[in-house]
């Protein structure tokens, strides 16, 4: 009965796509609202009309056919505002499939297989190919709008009183370090990129980036890093700049503990425990889904849920 509930549900649920009322996708028109240009007021000629196949959730998938106007003294082109804010340039996935897919990957950490078959129930066909695209596209987008809405973010931080800087490196072996900067008051990340090394002469123009961009912090707070110290004090002169808690202990437990944590390390060591962790790791990264995490999350809150079934080996 609960099989037969779920088919005819799944039936309704594609009776509602755009799929099931068209035969074919509709053909929409998008002509641009103006007829003469912006700048030198010459009445504007057509310079192209194409046709471009475009999927979204609110339509599904249809036909846009938009002409663009050019101006023939200033070349200034001209498109309809109503298409260009349904789907991007060079793109033929809608800005709603868009940031759907990239709050999928970044924020929900959902693999690019659940991606997809969780759009194939919302009748929205698409490839692991065009997933990673999308992926690449929406972080390229959100880096734009940071941008932009700069200002708009530092109005807020003067408002708040100011903004405190935290500067911190992380990178895995021999990869480029990955600088970030955000503000702990909002909790806004200011700026963030890829460096070569920690050298100060790498960090200073990502300095003078969030300087010219946001002003001068209240206080800073780093690690003890040589080119982080260095580079502060080259851009931000006089500003107060404080030593993270958490790297000043653990600073000072590698200098009190370094050879206990050695004698400690050789043992696991010659117990072959890392190969045994390392296999432990493997199995756990097959296992533990998004789907198992939301699962494990309810289960810690909830003594009723018997934790035995996430057992991962």
């Amino acid at each position: 009965m609960l099989k037969l509930l779920r088919y005819y549900r799944k039936k309704l649920e594609f009776m509602a796509t755009s799929s099931a009322f068209f035969t074919r996708p509709p053909d929409i028109q998008f002509y641009p609202d103006i007829t003469n240009c912006t700048v030198c007021n010459s009445p504007l000629k057509v310079y192209k009309t194409r046709k471009k196949s475009v999927v979204t959730f609110h339509v599904g998938k249809f036909i846009g056919n938009y002409r663009q106007l050019e101006c023939p003294n200033c070349q200034k082109r001209y498109i309809d505002k109503n298409f260009a804010s349904i789907v991007p340039e060079k793109c033929r996935f809608g800005y709603d499939i868009l940031v759907y897919v990239g709050k999928a990957l970044f924020f929900e950490h959902r693999s690019q297989n659940q991606i997809m078959n969780a759009l194939a129930l919302k009748n929205i066909p698409i490839s692991n190919s065009q997933i990673e695209y999308l992926g690449r596209k929406f972080i390229v987008y959100l880096s734009l709008a940071h941008q932009r809405r700069a200002s708009a973010i530092k109005a807020k931080m003067k408002q708040e009183g100011g903004f405190i800087l935290h500067l911190d490196g992380t990178c895995d072996g021999k990869s480029p370090v990955l600088m970030s900067g955000l503000d702990s008051i909002s909790a806004i990340v200011l700026g963030n990129i890829k460096l070569p090394s920690e050298k100060a002469s790498e960090i200073v123009p990502f300095l003078e980036k969030i300087r010219d961009r946001f002003g001068m912090p209240i206080a800073i707070v780093s690690d003890m890093g040589r080119g982080i110290m260095a580079a502060v004090k080259t851009v931000f002169p006089n500003i107060f700049h404080f030593i993270c808690h958490f790297h000043f202990l653990r600073d000072i437990g590698k200098d009190m503990l370094n050879t206990d944590y050695a004698v400690i390390r050789n043992r696991l060591m010659s117990h072959g425990i890392r190969s045994v962790l390392n296999r432990y790791a493997r199995a756990l990264k097959l296992k533990l889904t998004a789907q198992a995490i939301d699962d494990m999350e309810v289960a810690v809150y909830n003594d009723s849920v018997d934790l035995s079934k996430f057992q991962i080996w």
